[in-house]
């Protein structure tokens, strides 16, 4: 049996917005976390009020606390890369194959589809993957 990886190149600027999006993804699973442990322990009024104010949608956060949100989602990054699932199109590990967003890697089989003229996202949510816009 074939299987093929898929690698996508994004931009400096996608990668920001990726940021964003994964930083906001850990801050919701920060918030239910919490608020499921304010409700089963006993915490201390300070730390309780401390997280009250957290307790709200990133989009309204200090920037000082989305960075606290923003460590994390730069080591899902980090991994996507090491993972080669995603690369950038400023890095050092750029994939060969001119302008393409999407490139394949086979590791057996033979006549692979050609995934250059695909669009990586549309891939992507073929195999179960939503992006916050189909979402809404």
């Amino acid at each position: 049996m074939k299987k093929v990886m898929l690698m996508m190149e994004i931009s400096k600027n996608y990668e920001k917005e990726l940021l964003e999006k994964l930083a906001d993804l850990e801050h919701d699973q920060w918030w239910e976390w919490s608020r499921d442990l304010s409700r089963k322990e006993k915490l201390s009024k300070a730390r309780l009020d401390r997280w009250d104010r957290l307790w709200t949608f990133y989009r309204f956060l200090s920037e000082k606390s989305k960075e606290q949100d923003r460590i994390y989602a730069r080591k899902i990054i980090e991994l996507l890369k090491q993972e080669q699932i995603i690369t950038t199109q400023d890095s050092e590990s750029r994939i060969s194959g001119g302008h393409s967003s999407a490139n394949k890697m086979e590791t057996g089989g033979d006549n692979a589809t050609d995934l250059d003229k695909c669009e990586p996202m549309k891939l992507l949510n073929a195999e179960g993957i939503m992006s916050p816009k189909q979402k809404g």
